[in-house]
């Protein structure tokens, strides 16, 4: 029969550095990406709605907002409220992949 080989005592793994392991949640960022006028595009509204917007725009900030700014913290705001997790999931991969 064999014998089994006496060993001493395993040793543990000694470690210098830890890796790290934090995660970085999806904060948004204050830093947008900057987009030329020539690269923006004009959209159709409504007379009424363009007057709101610009009502708003003009009158319930502490700073005149442009339109396209407004439009963007609308859809932001759209988007955290009314669409549920999976879907804002969704649509940030149909942005990502363009």
């Amino acid at each position: 029969m064999a014998r089994l080989i006496d060993r001493k005592d395993k040793e543990q793994a000694q470690v210098k550095t830890q890796a790290d392991t934090s995660r970085k949640v999806n904060t948004k960022s204050n830093s947008e990406k900057k987009v030329n006028a020539k690269d923006r595009k004009n959209i159709k509204v409504n007379p009424d709605d363009m007057l709101l917007i610009d009502t708003i725009a003009n009158n319930f900030f502490e700073t005149k907002l442009k339109h396209y700014e407004l439009v963007n913290l609308l859809l932001e705001n759209w988007v955290d409220t009314k669409l549920e997790p999976r879907q804002q999931k969704i649509l940030k991969d149909l942005l990502k992949n363009r």
